[in-house]
């Protein structure tokens, strides 16, 4: 197998780093030029840009709220056994907020059955 990187030459490389001198070296800064380089610093920040983040983040957001929305819609028009959404909801609590129960081999939490799935998964991917 072969990989290769290629960069495009108008790339800009990295400026150089600058080397002190032993003219900047080591002199002592005054209170009035350390004001003015903590101030230009400070201008040379870039500005938070959430353009991005809001980019990753609302376009699976909006998508979700469409799927519940379309599922909704078609739960509450159609007579058929859909379950609404806020049913749904409601039974995903019940069935979550216990998971470890068990009222004898047929009737357990779900934690108990996604364990056992793991041990059989397991033991048959060893094998």
């Amino acid at each position: 197998m072969v990989a290769a990187v290629f960069h495009s030459p108008l790339e800009a490389s990295p400026p150089p780093a600058v080397r002190p001198t032993p003219s900047n070296a080591a002199k002592p800064m005054t209170a009035s030029q350390a004001q003015t380089a903590s101030a230009a610093s400070a201008q040379n920040k870039p500005a938070r840009d959430f353009q991005g983040f809001w980019m990753a983040v609302l376009p699976p957001i909006m998508g979700l709220a469409a799927l519940v929305l379309v599922w909704h819609l078609i739960a509450s028009t159609t007579g058929s056994g859909i379950p609404q959404p806020a049913e749904t909801w409601a039974q995903a609590v019940k069935v979550f907020s216990d998971p470890f129960y068990r009222n004898g081999p047929n009737d357990q939490g779900i934690g108990w059955n996604v364990l056992s799935s793991l041990k059989r998964d397991c033991a048959t991917s060893f094998l």
